[in-house]
């Protein structure tokens, strides 16, 4: 029997466990998903355990997706550019990484494209690869972070990428958003919003790829507002779903993975106020 697992540190949280062994169980595969939680020291048995010959691959997650990309052999141009990877997936010519962050979060994005405005919260690995998958979608962008030195060294990154991004600093926005036709939230805000919702404009389309098992309080501001949502169980479903083509699946099995999110959670994985496809 071979072995999938996630790699990651405090992730008992993690859904990708149920997800993918539903699809293993449903497809007749004679695989099984498992957990690595491991710290930065112990991250070197793992490597040694990607090399074994045993794993079929392996989903990384924080705070370990910037070691994913370094320690592979083979990388694509989206981790690359934006130096992290969330899959590692053993060849014979070495362990090729992948973000399918990035593509996942483009499938859903695309459907609602182009935008005038976007804003992202934050700066890190899932923010970058949030911003790759809007290339050629929007031409203007805003990129708030707490700390505002990270902010700007994405703008400078993506200077020639967009036709217009800027850095502002987190105390600066509420004010932003009112002009937006897309929000991305890549901060990990899960008790409170990171926005003061009432100041979205009303025909705003907000992406949130923080996920729990239930919704956030973000998450259920907007849902009561009535405002089109793509949340974080549509980001954890559209990131499956494009492993399954490196992964040597049928790509149209994408909706195995979506059911076995559903029946963990109880929940619809949707986008825009439809279910996801």
């Amino acid at each position: 029997m071979r072995t999938m697992f996630l790699i990651g540190h405090r992730i008992t949280h993690s859904l990708s466990p149920a997800m993918w062994n539903h699809f293993f169980e449903s497809t007749g595969r004679d695989i099984t998903y498992g957990v690595r939680d491991v710290d930065e020291d112990g991250l070197e048995a793992v490597h040694v355990e990607l090399r074994s010959g045993s794993v079929l691959a392996a989903n990384v997650t924080m705070p370990h997706k910037a070691w994913a990309a370094k320690v592979a052999d083979q990388r694509t141009f989206a981790v690359a550019t934006i130096g992290v990877a969330n899959l590692l997936l053993p060849q014979d010519d070495g362990i090729h990484a992948f973000n399918t962050d990035e593509i996942g979060a483009r499938a859903t994005l695309a459907t609602r494209a182009p935008y005038d405005r976007v804003v992202v919260l934050g700066a890190g690995g899932t923010a970058l690869a949030i911003l790759e998958a809007l290339i050629g979608l929007t031409t203007t962008v805003a990129v708030v972070n707490r700390t505002y030195s990270h902010a700007s060294e994405v703008a400078a990154r993506y200077s020639e990428r967009f036709e217009s991004i800027t850095a502002h600093h987190w105390a600066d926005r509420d004010d932003l958003t009112p002009d937006a036709d897309l929000v991305v939230s890549a901060v990990p805000a899960v008790d409170e919003s990171p926005l003061d919702v009432r100041r979205l404009n009303p025909g705003v389309l907000v992406y949130d790829a923080v996920y729990r098992r239930e919704p956030t309080a973000f998450q259920r501001e907007l849902t009561d507002r009535g405002m089109f949502v793509a949340d974080g169980l549509t980001h954890l479903g559209s990131q499956a779903v494009a492993m399954l083509e490196p992964l040597g699946f049928d790509p149209s099995q994408g909706s195995i993975l979506i059911d076995g999110l559903e029946a963990e959670t109880g929940r619809t994985v949707s986008a825009w106020g439809a279910r996801l496809a």
